[in-house]
């Protein structure tokens, strides 16, 4: 007769580490985001709006780019070519009859942190002009932005975020948050910077002369002050995901971070605490629709990671079933029960804000910006005349 082991099945450990590394499942490379592409083409948003839900609710849909890296056209993908200013203004048209909020996490003007080319310079001033064409509601600021020593971003014609980004007399050198209204709701947008560059974008920090404070220092001194005032608090950083970690450890009130940095693609929201963190790909290939069903106060969760929750915690109540059944017949079997009880109980919590939802549900949805999408005419037009970026940086 065998002994019943008191671990859980394969799958429940599968499942255990989905909800654990869910936002990390889309590398940034580009196998990983072809990946990520094609399993989020099924589930091609409807130009009609948000995503169904209770009658009660308010829906707002959010709409994130990041990672741009001075990009202006199509790719050069052999396979599935994606991407371009023009498709990215084809998809955001077709949203035009919905409440939405368009966000740029940042890192989109230039191609590298290094002093850029008169060219680079051309298209990134295309780059903010289409911007501001497709109404965008706030930009946060990445090394990749101040490449040019900032003179772009500050003359640009909408909102440019970052808290703790300071000039030589240690004040913050753009504007730290703004409120927005969209739906019936107020976002209060905060935009943090990362503090940890590389060499090279500590130089483009040099060459605009701006020092990065502490991102946390920053959010702890703001959130507080914008979290009264709105519905929701979003942070625009160009973070990395162990700074934007950090940033959701350690200040609270923060429901959103839509960030900039790593490049990856997030299928799912990355939970730490009451907040979700969100990167929408690399290279203006694909954007990132988070269909907000607003309920109230509390923690939002993500429809991905309460899917994948559901799924465990049935996944534990029929191998209670299974246990049950040989209880009394099997050395071990009570055990292995009360083993699977704890687990439960542990999941359980762990997973309760994307379960229970009290402030309602964010939806991820990824559109890849490929052929099925149609593409302003007016702004291929004039991205056909500009300087084509170099097929290797």
């Amino acid at each position: 007769m065998n002994t019943v082991r008191a671990v859980a099945p394969s799958r429940l450990l599968l499942l255990w580490l989905l909800l654990s590394i869910a936002a990390c499942r889309a590398s940034s490379d580009a196998t990983g985001q072809a990946e990520a592409h094609t399993e989020a083409k099924a589930e091609r948003p409807r130009p009609s709006g948000p995503s169904e839900g209770g009658s009660s609710g308010r829906h707002v849909s959010i709409v994130l780019s990041s990672n741009n890296r001075g990009e202006i056209d199509v790719c050069g993908c052999v396979n599935r070519p994606m991407g371009g200013l023009a498709r990215r203004a084809g998809a955001l048209g077709t949203l035009k009859d919905t409440p939405r909020l368009v966000l740029d996490a940042g890192e989109a003007l230039f191609p590298s942190p290094e002093p850029p080319t008169d060219d680079d310079r051309t298209r990134a001033q295309a780059i903010v002009e289409a911007m501001a064409t497709m109404d965008y509601a706030a930009m946060g600021v990445g090394p990749r932005d101040l490449a040019d020593g900032g003179a772009l971003l500050r003359k640009a014609p909408f909102p440019v975020l970052s808290a703790n980004l300071l000039d030589p007399q240690g004040h913050p050198a753009f504007a730290a948050t703004q409120v927005v209204e969209v739906g019936g709701l107020r976002f209060g947008l905060l935009g943090l910077s990362t503090a940890d560059p590389t060499e090279a974008e500590a130089r483009a920090y040099l060459r605009a002369k701006l020092t990065a404070d502490d991102p946390v220092r920053a959010a702890a001194r703001w959130v507080p002050k914008l979290a009264p005032k709105v519905d929701r608090v979003v942070v625009l950083g160009t973070l990395s995901p162990p700074e934007a970690r950090r940033v959701a450890s350690a200040v609270p009130g923060i429901d959103l971070m839509l960030v900039a940095r790593s490049g990856r693609f997030t299928t799912a929201g990355e939970r730490v605490g009451s907040t979700l963190i969100y990167e929408a790909g690399s290279k203006g290939q694909i954007l990132l629709r988070l269909d907000l069903l607003y309920r109230g106060e509390g923690p939002l969760g993500d429809a991905v990671l309460q899917k994948q929750a559901e799924e465990a915690l049935q996944a534990f109540d029929q191998r209670a079933q299974h246990l049950e059944a040989r209880s009394g017949t099997e050395p071990g079997v009570e055990r292995a029960i009360e083993e699977n009880r704890r687990q439960r109980e542990e999941m359980a919590e762990k997973t309760r804000f994307d379960r229970e939802a009290p402030g309602g549900l964010l939806t991820p949805i990824a559109i890849p910006l490929d052929e099925l999408v149609p593409a302003d005419e007016a702004l291929a037009q004039r991205v056909a005349a500009l300087p084509p970026v170099p097929k290797k940086r």
